[in-house]
């Protein structure tokens, strides 16, 4: 065993150090907002484009005819559920639906990891002492 007794705690170190975490804590949360606003962005502008491609598929491919039969006939819908389920599976267009669904996730994802640090980004640095 040492006979040297503990060394006095200094809390003016243990301030400047907790208050350079603090810092660091603001700058990691400033650009981590500023990649996820820049994220958010991208995928909104993104998206229209995408959403107007994936109407003009659901135009094209039929979809929204078969779609429609729903509300205009559904007795013959209820009685042929399977041949129409079918038939609606293969005039959707996956890959627009995926793509605008893709962005659509990647949109809120970034906006609900943009509002999660909201409080951190805003913090002046300088009111930490």
């Amino acid at each position: 065993m040492s006979d040297k007794a503990p060394e006095k705690f200094d809390e003016d170190l243990f301030n400047r150090i907790m208050a350079r975490i603090e810092r660091e804590k603001i700058k990691t949360a400033r650009r981590k907002a500023v990649f996820f606003a820049g994220t958010f962005l991208i995928s909104v502008l993104a998206s229209w484009p995408s959403f107007n491609l994936l109407r003009a598929d659901l135009a094209a491919s039929g979809f929204l005819d078969y779609l429609s039969l729903v509300f205009s006939d559904f007795g013959i819908v209820a009685v042929y559920w399977q041949s129409f389920s079918l038939a609606l599976l293969e005039t959707l267009p996956l890959i627009s639906v995926i793509i605008s669904l893709t962005l659509v996730w990647i949109m809120l994802e970034s906006l609900k990891l943009l509002v999660r640090d909201f409080k951190n980004t805003f913090k002046p640095v300088l009111a930490i002492q």
